[in-house]
């Protein structure tokens, strides 16, 4: 491994570290040799952290280039353990602090600089990090278009496949990138119901013009390929689907959490010259209220008379309507999707079958829908989306505590895999705190999420909205699919749980990400069935920071009397 370093004291100059072994590894000073060059301010290292020992940049400064950095490099570079101050990240690329040697232990990610890290409780206490670029993340299959609240694709994500958006609802005036599947361009708004000016985008764009630049309010998304300027819906008969399959993404059992797909083949053999078509489809479940003809992605083909090509419609796993901004995750039961083939110019074809039935099969999957104000992000530093914040809370590395051996078991995949579910948050902005509403906290939390999500029955208090009879504590009918709900609320001191109506909200205890990931945890631990503390403090449902693994690994320990009575209850 080599490392390159640029110090500046006083003076600078170049400490290079020719270290052999993994790239993770550090070589000790019999196989690590460090040399010193003189090196001038003209000549900047391209994609280099700077470390600083004092606030806004000043004091020691070393310069890193990407890897692992452990201790020893940062005392070969004449940086001392537990002095880090301020950093300066350039664009494209992410930092990872952490407060023990060789990455691990509590810490926190930056991708932009951070003045001073007193705010963020990582003042003085670093000594080791991970310094990478950042990946272009990949639009889904389903989609044309992603939009980014962050520049280069990074923050919070609303990815469409809908010819029309009128509104953006809760991303409205958010976007600063976007990415554009080649074959799409993009007719931008700058008020809903494509009002207002309007921007062409034929491009992805990692960082918006300033015209545009949280502006964004409606959207047109149009294929730039598919043209015909003489095609008509008389041209030919109906069309037939001469056969069609329901499967997961990967063409089998189709379960809760997986996306799915729908395959068919259509046909027409009167059809004189090729013809481009797209499909509108919409799913419906009968095992939950209000959902009905939520659309889907449309899709896009060629038909001509002598072929029947395949189409494929794709179901995520979240769907959003934005005629009205209700949101649905499609949970275990029975749906049916509904296809609509339509002329580019919108004019339907007949066909001879429209709707196709099928079933989502039971799985470990539970679907939490989360709302969150912008500052519960913001003030951790944390960078990216609130969906990659509770999958980080429920993945992260745990123990379970084994009071009549004395032992421990490990769980790399965090509290899901001690628990043998599979958390798939779906995060969503637009939460204001309640600001002495004079309701509880969960009470105002459930109308919140009844505001984003678009529940006309509310999320229900455990009580059926025309026999106020005890619904339970599973999953309801009325909540489009969702199991449970999060709101993270940063001016909430601590947290609270109402697992009668499942709804946890997590807040703030400081503004350091562990504690505050346990405040989530503990909640969710409530939820799922334990009770506040367990015979002894130090684990998760009662002071998880004091224990001693906590402190010196980073990791969250349960006591096994809590995982007694934890179940998932969801998917019983």
């Amino acid at each position: 491994m080599s490392i390159i370093f640029r110090c500046s004291f006083l003076c600078s100059f170049l400490l290079i570290a020719a270290c052999g072994g993994g790239s993770n590894s550090e070589s000790s000073p019999t196989t690590c040799a460090v040399t010193q060059e003189v090196l001038s301010e003209d000549k900047p290292l391209i994609g280099a952290v700077e470390l600083y020992a004092d606030c806004n940049y000043q004091g020691y400064m070393v310069e890193l280039t990407t890897g692992d950095i452990n201790a020893t490099s940062l005392s070969n570079a004449g940086f001392a353990d537990n002095s880090l101050s301020s950093v300066r990240i350039p664009h494209g690329f992410k930092v990872e602090l952490f407060k023990h040697d060789h990455q691990s232990g509590p810490f926190i990610t930056l991708t932009e600089d951070d003045a001073c890290l007193v705010q963020s409780n990582f003042n003085d206490v670093v000594s080791s990090l991970r310094f990478t670029e950042l990946a272009k993340p990949e639009v889904p299959a389903w989609a044309q278009v992603c939009l980014y609240d962050q520049v280069d694709y990074a923050g919070n994500s609303l990815c469409l496949a809908q010819s029309e958006i009128p509104s953006l609802k809760e991303f409205n005036d958010r976007t600063q990138s976007i990415q554009i599947k080649d074959g799409f361009y993009v007719d931008a708004f700058a008020s809903n119901s494509y009002t207002g000016e309007s921007v062409r985008l034929t491009a992805s764009q990692a960082q918006l013009a300033d015209a545009i630049n949280n502006a964004i309010n409606s959207l047109k998304i149009r294929n730039s390929v598919l043209v015909c300027d003489s095609c008509e819906a008389s041209d030919f008969d109906s069309l037939q689907v001469l056969n069609h399959s329901i499967t997961n993404i990967d063409g089998g059992t189709y379960e809760k959490g997986d996306d799915g797909l729908l395959t068919l083949n259509l046909a027409s053999l009167s059809l004189k010259k090729p013809v481009p078509m797209k499909v509108k489809a919409y799913l419906s479940s009968s095992s939950f209220d209000d959902f009905t003809d939520v659309p889907l992605p449309e899709a896009y083909f060629t038909l001509d008379g002598c072929t029947a090509p395949e189409i494929k419609i794709n179901i995520p796993s979240l769907l959003q309507n934005f005629s009205n901004g209700t949101k649905y995750a499609v949970n275990r039961g029975d749906y049916s999707v509904r296809i609509e083939v339509q002329m580019l110019d919108g004019e339907n074809i007949p066909l001879d079958e429209s709707t196709f039935n099928f079933s989502v099969q039971p799985s470990s999957v539970i679907f939490p829908v989360i709302i969150f104000d912008d500052d519960y992000l913001q003030e951790q530093s944390y960078p990216l989306s609130g969906s990659q914040y509770a999958s980080e809370v429920f993945t992260r590395p745990v123990a379970l505590y084994h009071s009549s051996s004395n032992t421990y078991s490990d769980y790399l995949g965090g509290f899901d895999e001690m628990l043998s579910v599979q958390h798939q948050p779906h995060a969503f902005p637009g939460y204001s705190s309640p600001n002495n509403s004079g309701q509880g906290q969960c009470e105002y939390a459930a109308d919140e999420i009844s505001r984003i999500v678009g529940l006309p029955n509310g999320w229900r208090w455990g009580l059926d909205p025309n026999s106020n009879a005890f619904l339970g504590t599973k999953t309801s009918r009325y909540h489009h699919g969702f199991d449970t709900a999060i709101v993270m609320d940063s001016n909430w001191g601590g947290g609270v749980a109402c697992g009668w109506i499942n709804i946890q909200v997590s807040g703030f205890i400081g503004l350091e990400r562990d504690r505050n990931q346990v405040v989530m945890l503990h909640e969710t631990g409530h939820i799922m069935g334990a009770p506040h503390c367990d015979p002894e403090s130090g684990y998760v449902m009662c002071s998880a920071e004091v224990h001693a693994r906590y402190q010196q690994e980073g990791v969250f320990v349960w006591h096994e009397s809590s995982r007694l009575v934890l179940s998932d209850r969801f998917n019983e």
